[in-house]
């Protein structure tokens, strides 16, 4: 199938174009990744401190309002005439100067250490009477109440105790106060409350009286105010998760997130988290009073607001610089890629007008007045194109001899089929004189060289190289008129294991050859083979004359440097001629008599790999074992 045509110009275009907004690309994700993430550390460290010192100022704030309510049991105090007042005095409903001054002074002196408090309430259990102060315009009110028929007030057992009533709209506790015109078109104010009990210590058990203390939700708002912008809220939370003050109250009650309090650690006091596109930081108050947390909420996106303009701008300016290194560098392009595309057309249609009597050269057909790698290129294929002529002249020469190979090729396989024939006509000749001996050899001899000639199977069976050297010992039985033959102890499991054509035959040929095992009575030929692990062991043991010293330390130190430089090649296969030794020491002479073995070993590692190899020892019997280990394969 043939590929669709594609420009050089337009590749080399898009190449370009690729390779520069990538790299770009990716650079701009990291910096903007490293720029998030530094706007969002900055962040966290300015939000933590500045929630901090609103938490601080808050904390002081209410704790400052407690202690000065604890005033009333100072007796150097003149307010400590309020707590007589409150234990002893008058509970007719007429109250004379002399028992309400002592009260109001104990609550304008409340309100002198928290001048954020828009009034402040004492209600008297044994008088039953409500004192208020409003600080807008110092008003004061003394009223009698029904203590069954006031509202929930917080219960107490401890003087140090102290309740912080949630933000609610401001009321009067059934006081008649005078507002201004103005007050009274506005909505009611919120606020919160901070109830404490009042006790006659250390007498009384139970409270005397409670003093509420209302502070404007304003003092939350102007607390947190430097703490925020417009895209942020905050809150102020209980342990039980009411809000109790809030920069958006009432409107956060109809918000979308999902806020609660959360316990920190002890050794944590700031902590954020996400909801959504929505950041929520949290900060705890240090106040024995109250178990409180303050929450701001902000979008994500106001965080990285100033790291997305930056890369907004920085895109545009690439977008920008990338059109016009585009429009120069694809001129460019055009201006080498228009003569090659010239050049391919004229080599594409060189053939039809050779054919058709035009010749002119390429110099003639593309104008290139540059010196530099293309015009060199041009002047190659004009040289090219002149060598093709020649070129053809050698193919027709090259088809002739491939010709004549191909019926040297037939030749060939005609003698081996002769050898097989006059072989099987000697053997019918000993049959039909009822020399079956003679018969067995002339067939084990055809089948061995049947076997041995076979180059397409150059790895067999365990089983085929066992049959192949029964058939090799019974030929040597015809020389040696020995009755001795080769002893075989094969585990089954391992019989069709794969090994290299002709691995077993050189090792019994090196016994029968050097060891001489068949030129004595009581000659042992042993070869047994079983499976270790992954691996298939195979020895060879004879008890004919024993491998010398010399002969079996060059032995194995030949192994060695095979297997080293078998490792040190780049690929698993080579051909044996680039594995072996050099030329001038692998003929053989009297010196190296084992180059069978070393040619097993050599086909071993070309096969199997280094993980192979091949001993040689002498053994009890007074002769020699060649032990093969061999990873497990099959067929």
């Amino acid at each position: 199938m043939t590929k669709p045509f594609r420009s050089i110009s337009i590749r080399l275009v898009t190449l370009l174009i690729v390779s520069t907004i990538v790299p770009i690309l990716f650079c701009s994700l990291i910096f903007y990744r490293t720029m998030r993430d530094y706007s969002m550390n900055r962040y966290l460290v300015q939000a933590e401190s500045t929630m901090d010192v609103s938490v601080q100022n808050i904390s002081h704030y209410v704790s400052t309002c407690v202690s000065a309510s604890r005033g009333i049991y100072m007796n150097s105090n003149p307010t400590n005439a309020a707590l007589k007042v409150l234990t002893y005095g008058n509970h007719s409903s007429v109250l004379l100067s002399q028992d309400t001054e002592p009260i109001f002074s104990y609550l304008f002196g409340i309100y002198a250490s928290t001048p954020d408090a828009v009034q402040i309430r004492l209600l008297s259990y044994r008088m039953e009477k409500s004192f208020l102060i409003v600080s807008k315009d110092f008003q004061r009110s003394v009223m009698s109440v029904d203590l069954s028929e006031q509202g929930p007030v917080p219960e107490f057992v401890a003087f140090n105790q102290a309740y912080i009533e949630p933000t609610h709209p401001k009321n009067s506790y059934g006081h008649l106060i005078h507002y201004s015109t103005l007050e009274k078109k506005t909505p009611s104010e919120s606020v919160f409350t901070i109830w404490i009990p009042i006790y006659n210590l250390p007498f009384a058990k139970d409270p005397i009286g409670v003093l509420a203390v209302d502070i404007s939700n304003e003092f939350i708002e102007q607390n947190c105010r430097f703490a925020y912008d417009s895209d942020e809220a905050v809150y102020v939370l209980d342990e039980n998760s009411t809000v109790i003050a809030s920069t958006v109250f009432p409107e956060s009650a109809s918000s979308n997130l999902t806020l609660s309090y959360q316990p920190m650690p002890e050794d944590v006091t700031f902590t954020y988290e996400f909801q959504g596109d929505m950041l929520i930081l949290r900060k705890n108050f240090s106040s024995e009073l109250f178990s409180w947390q303050v929450i701001k909420t902000l979008p994500a996106n106001t965080v990285y607001g100033d790291v997305n303009i930056l890369l907004t701008t920085f895109m545009a300016v690439f977008s920008v610089g990338l059109i016009t290194a585009a429009i120069l560098n694809s001129l460019t392009v055009l201006r080498y890629t228009i003569p090659m595309r010239k050049a391919a057309s004229y080599i594409s249609g060189v053939d039809s007008k050779k054919k058709g009597g035009i010749d002119f050269q390429l110099s003639d057909y593309v104008a290139y007045p540059h010196n530099d790698e293309f015009s060199t290129l041009l002047n190659s294929f004009e040289d090219m194109l002149h060598s093709i002529n020649k070129y053809k002249i050698r193919q027709y020469e090259l088809e002739i001899t491939n010709k004549n190979t191909e019926l040297n090729m037939l030749q060939a396989q005609i003698n081996p089929h002769f050898v097989y024939n006059t072989l099987q006509c000697l053997a019918t000749n000993a049959l039909k004189t009822n020399n079956y001996e003679q018969y067995d050899f002339i067939s084990s001899f055809g089948q061995m060289l049947q076997y041995a000639m076979d180059m397409k199977h150059p790895v067999v069976t365990l089983r085929e190289e066992l049959n192949y050297v029964q058939r090799y010992v019974s030929l040597q039985k015809m020389r040696f008129k020995n009755e001795d033959s080769i002893t075989l102890n094969i585990d089954p499991h391992v019989e069709d294991a794969a090994l290299p054509k002709m691995t077993l035959q050189p090792l019994v040929e090196n016994s029968i050859s050097h060891g001489q095992v068949f030129n004595h009575p009581g000659s042992m030929l042993k070869c047994s083979a079983w499976q270790e692990g992954n691996f298939v062991i195979i020895e060879i043991v004879d008890n004919g004359i024993p491998i010398s010293p010399k002969d079996c330390k060059r032995l194995q130190a030949a192994f060695q440097s095979y297997q080293q430089r078998f490792d040190s090649r780049s690929y698993t296969f080579q051909r044996l001629e680039e594995l072996s030794i050099d030329s001038k020491t692998v003929q053989e002479d009297t010196e190296r008599p084992h180059i069978g073995l070393e040619n097993v070993y050599m086909r071993l590692l070309l096969n199997f790999g280094s993980e192979s190899s091949m001993e040689l020892f002498p053994n009890e019997f007074s002769g020699t074992t060649v032990r093969l280990r061999v990873p497990y394969r099959q067929l």
